[in-house]
């Protein structure tokens, strides 16, 4: 499945937000540097949520036809 023009690897992109989640649960952590994983995180997501959308709408499709 493809999101937008790049090949999309959820579980990588499961592996990176667990990274993220870590980093930012360490209380050291810069407040630029906490922002800037926020983003990335919240991107992440939002790709991830679109993969599953798609590959849900597939399934449904080969389930009807």
């Amino acid at each position: 499945m493809k999101t937008t023009d790049n090949t999309f690897d959820y579980a990588k992109s499961i592996q990176e937000l667990e990274n993220i989640v870590s980093e930012l649960q360490d209380e050291a952590i810069d407040l630029d540097r906490a922002m800037v994983l926020h983003e990335q995180g919240k991107k992440l997501i939002e790709k991830a949520e679109q993969f599953l959308r798609t590959a849900e709408n597939d399934i449904r499709q080969k389930i009807d036809s």
